[in-house]
């Protein structure tokens, strides 16, 4: 079944050269920052069999790479959300403007696979520059395609109207590794094996069983120990359908970084203002 689009009413807003090329630079030398603390040394390249440097192997030469395996909170970026190599880190650097926007100036050298930071997924390039536009990207889309979108919607909608709750502490972090003798192995300890707790199992396992949990993020649910379950007081497990009534505004604020995880197609939309809330 296709899915007839009826826009609103919108502006296709254009963006002088000059000026997205100087927000899409601030936006990868921020995420350059933010990352580089966690890079792993650069190796250099294996040999040929000749003796000189491999040029399939060589490598990031734009100075990208994988994220430290020894670093609870670069290594957790690296196994939670599959940010793996220099490929993942360089990801991140990706510019999107929005999701109605000409960018004048650029070409499809600009594009990822062309090495550039600008997405290639519904991009239109003329002698304009390169242009993003839902609207029309979708204007034959089937159905199924506006799912993730529809999704995030009615989750953000849901969220931002919903009062929030104050007393979770973010103990559903705490829940997760919650391991008493005998129970069985928490979903969660696939993560980050290698590394030890820094606070004692025994602490962990005290204060959720003193203070009890309350939270209401489906997705926290699902990495619960199961021992852990039936102390939080909405129940050992919550259905997707039961989201958009549970999500509050809460100071652990869950949609802000599952958004781009699960459903990666939105991104190309999300203007990079969002994408830093």
């Amino acid at each position: 079944m296709l899915l007839l689009i009826q826009p609103h009413a919108y502006t296709l807003e254009t963006l002088p050269e000059a000026a997205w090329r100087r927000r899409a630079a601030a936006h990868t030398e921020r995420i350059r920052a933010l990352l580089a603390p966690g890079f792993v040394p650069a190796t250099p390249p294996p040999l040929t069999k000749y003796g000189t440097p491999s040029a399939r192997m060589r490598g990031s030469e734009d100075g990208w790479r994988a994220l430290s395996t020894t670093h609870p909170v670069y290594n957790f970026l690296e196994e939670y959300y599959h940010i793996r190599g220099a490929k993942g880190t360089r990801k991140l650097a990706r510019f999107s403007a929005g999701p109605s926007v000409t960018l004048q100036g650029a070409t499809a050298a600009d594009l990822v696979g062309s090495g550039g930071v600008l997405p290639s997924r519904g991009a239109t390039v003329d002698a304009r520059g390169v242009t993003f536009d839902a609207a029309a990207a979708h204007a034959a889309a089937h159905a199924a395609d506006a799912t993730p979108y529809l999704w995030y919607r009615d989750v953000l909608a849901a969220t931002g109207a919903a009062e929030p709750v104050l007393s979770c502490y973010g103990l559903h972090e705490w829940a997760m590794q919650y391991w008493p003798e005998g129970a069985q192995k928490p979903p969660s300890a696939v993560y980050q094996a290698h590394m030890r707790l820094r606070v004692p199992r025994e602490v962990i396992n005290q204060v959720v069983e003193r203070r009890g949990v309350r939270c209401t993020h489906v997705d926290a649910l699902r990495f619960f120990a199961p021992a852990a379950g039936e102390l939080n007081a909405l129940g050992a497990s919550l259905r997707r359908e039961e989201q958009l009534e549970l999500e509050q505004p809460g100071p652990h604020l869950h949609p802000n970084p599952i958004i781009p995880y699960p459903h990666p197609t939105p991104y190309t939309w999300l203007g990079l203002a969002l994408h830093r809330v």
